[in-house]
C-alpha cells in the first residue's frame, strides 16, 4: 500500500498562506521570521504551479517587516497581484461586451467556471483567470453564437474543435497573458433546463451567470 510523503516545511507554509487567503485571515508572523530565500522561492513556485500566486502573495505582503521576504520578492509579488487584478477587470469588461453582443441577437448563455466561480472567492480580483467559457443549450444557438462572433471581428483560435462543440475566439490581449479566448460549448437538449434557470440579468456581477457543477450534475441525473 502506497503512503503519502509528509509535507515539507515550505509546503506547510504555502498551505497556511493559501488557507489564510481563502478565509480572510492573517498568517502567523512567527512562522516566517528568518525564512531563507530558497524557502520563499519554493513557496512562490508552489503558488505559481497551483495558479494562486496573487492569493498567496497578498497574504505574504500582510506580514510585518521582520517576517517579509526580500525586497525583490516583495516587488515581484506586488507586480503579480496588480497584473491579476487588471486581468480580472479586463475579463469582467469583456464579459459585459459579450453580453451586449449576445443580448442583441437574442442568445441566452450560461457562464461556466472561471470568472463566475471567482465571484465566490473572498477576493475575486485575485483569482487567476484567462478566458470566458459560455454554454448554449442547443446546437443551433451554439452555431449562431459562432457566426455572430466571427461577424463581430473575433478571430477563430487554432485549437478550436467546432465538430465537437467547442470553439475558441481570440478577443484581444489581457494584462496577464498574451491572449485570452471565449469558449462556446454546445450541449445536448437535456440541458435546456439550464437556460431556464439562468435568466439574463444585468451584468452587475459575473456570478449572475455562474452555475455550479453540483447543480449541473443534479439536472443531468434527473434526465
Amino acid at each position: 500500500m502506497s503512503t503519502l510523503a509528509p509535507l515539507t516545511r515550505d509546503e506547510e507554509l504555502f498551505l497556511q498562506l493559501l488557507s489564510c487567503a481563502l478565509h480572510e485571515e492573517l498568517p502567523n508572523p512567527d512562522d516566517f521570521v528568518g525564512l531563507d530565500n530558497s524557502s520563499w522561492r519554493r513557496i512562490h513556485r508552489l503558488a505559481k504551479a497551483h495558479a494562486v500566486s496573487a492569493f498567496v502573495g497578498d497574504r505574504i505582503l500582510t506580514l510585518p517587516k521582520e517576517a517579509l521576504p526580500s525586497r525583490n520578492m516583495c516587488l515581484m509579488l506586488f507586480s503579480e497581484i496588480e497584473l491579476t487584478r487588471r486581468a480580472n477587470a479586463y475579463l469582467t469588461k469583456s464579459l459585459g461586451e459579450l453580453q451586449k453582443t449576445y443580448d442583441a441577437a437574442g442568445l441566452p448563455f450560461i457562464l461556466l467556471k472561471g470568472l463566475g466561480l471567482g465571484a465566490f472567492y473572498p477576493s475575486p480580483d485575485l483569482r487567476t483567470g484567462g478566458d470566458l467559457d459560455t454554454l448554449f443549450h442547443s446546437a443551433a444557438e451554439y452555431e449562431r453564437a459562432n457566426d455572430l462572433l466571427l461577424q463581430a471581428g473575433y478571430k477563430l483560435h487554432e485549437e478550436s474543435e467546432v465538430r465537437y462543440g467547442h470553439t475558441a475566439f481570440t478577443y484581444g490581449r489581457s494584462f496577464a497573458t498574451p491572449k485570452t479566448s471565449i469558449s462556446s460549448t454546445r450541449c445536448s437538449s437535456s440541458l435546456r433546463q439550464l437556460s431556464a434557470i439562468c435568466a439574463s440579468p444585468p451584468i452587475s456581477s459575473p456570478s449572475h451567470y455562474f452555475l455550479s457543477t453540483t447543480r449541473i450534475r443534479r439536472i443531468f441525473s434527473a434526465t
